[in-house]
């Protein structure tokens, strides 16, 4: 009978045994399962955020396109209306285009007055150039003018002809465009 009685005993024994590990079991599921859930929620917000980051990655990128595209823009603006400074690159240039064209310049003179253009830094000059050559190649020495880098205007041409040779005197007159006036302009003989 003894046995009998602690049969009962270790099957309740065993029966609160399994119920405790059961209830660990199903306690340390529960604490494993809302870990599993703060993970899924912190994985969801760092996918946000690198979607946001990817996002922002992208704007940058487009913007750091913009900021090229705009320097070469500058380097072009720059091109076409440089500083006062570049008075001799303009006279540079003029010659230039007067030796490819057959052209003798004789004489580049400043007009004394600047002229403001209505945008803030930008002034116009007037400068009358003495040339001589053939009526083609002065034709040839407008062309260049107007397909310049240089934002340059050729405001009139007047002609005198010379009985003695077969070259023609002409006097071009051309308005030039730069950065940052002074409104004293710069006059005189530059040849």
């Amino acid at each position: 009978m003894q046995m009998t009685k602690k049969f009962p005993v270790l099957y309740i024994i065993l029966i609160i045994l399994i119920l405790l590990i059961g209830t660990g079991f199903v306690f340390a599921h529960m604490s494993l399962q809302k870990q599993i859930e703060q993970s899924k929620s912190m994985l969801m917000q760092k996918q946000q955020e690198v979607t946001q980051l990817q996002a922002k990655i992208k704007e940058l990128n487009e913007l750091s396109e913009t900021l090229n595209q705009l320097r070469t823009k500058q380097g072009s603006y720059e091109q076409l209306i440089p500083k006062k400074t570049d008075i001799p690159g303009l006279v540079r240039l003029l010659e230039y285009f007067a030796e490819r064209s057959n052209i003798n310049i004789e004489k580049i003179t400043f007009k004394n007055e600047e002229e403001t253009t209505g945008l803030s830094s930008i002034m116009k000059q007037t400068c009358e150039l003495s040339i001589k050559g053939k009526y083609q190649s002065l034709l040839q020495f407008i062309q260049a003018i107007k397909t310049s880098p240089r934002l340059i205007g050729v405001r009139g041409v007047s002609v005198d002809v010379d009985q003695e040779s077969t070259d023609i005197q002409f006097r071009l007159t051309a308005e030039f465009y730069y950065e940052g006036g002074t409104n004293q302009a710069s006059s005189g003989n530059a040849r």
